[in-house]
């Protein structure tokens, strides 16, 4: 029987600005647009820290996190995105959404994604 290993993650409401940067890089879009409508900057920062409820933050970072941690087994296991698409029976496209923050991934999906790597989702009690 196969050992599966488990991906844990950590909902500490900490705000990591390494792991949630990629994600975060959709929404710095969307203001610079905004401000070039305006004809106005704000620092990304700015923006972010006033105008993101906390709730939300946190969200962005659990996303960012568990994505980061579905690329970096990706990568340790030597697969292209299409390599593991094959694998899983999921379209390359739909993976390098996931993993550009392009869209959210569906636990169903994580689940195609990660058993084939020797992985899979744990709930775990933040201490």
């Amino acid at each position: 029987m196969n050992k599966m290993n488990n991906i844990k993650i950590k909902n500490n409401n900490s705000l990591n600005k390494n792991i949630v940067n990629n994600k975060i890089n959709k929404f710095q879009d969307i203001v610079s647009c905004n401000n070039k409508k305006n004809k106005m900057l704000i620092p990304f920062d700015e923006y972010f820290n006033n105008n993101v409820c906390e709730e939300d933050k946190s969200e962005i970072e659990f996303q960012a996190e568990l994505i980061s941690k579905l690329i970096e087994v990706r990568n340790s296991k030597k697969y292209s995105q299409r390599k593991l698409a094959e694998i899983c029976n999921v379209k390359q496209p739909e993976i390098a959404r996931i993993e550009s923050f392009k869209c959210s991934p569906q636990v169903d999906t994580l689940i195609k994604l990660l058993v084939p790597l020797g992985y899979t989702l744990k709930i775990e009690a933040i201490n």
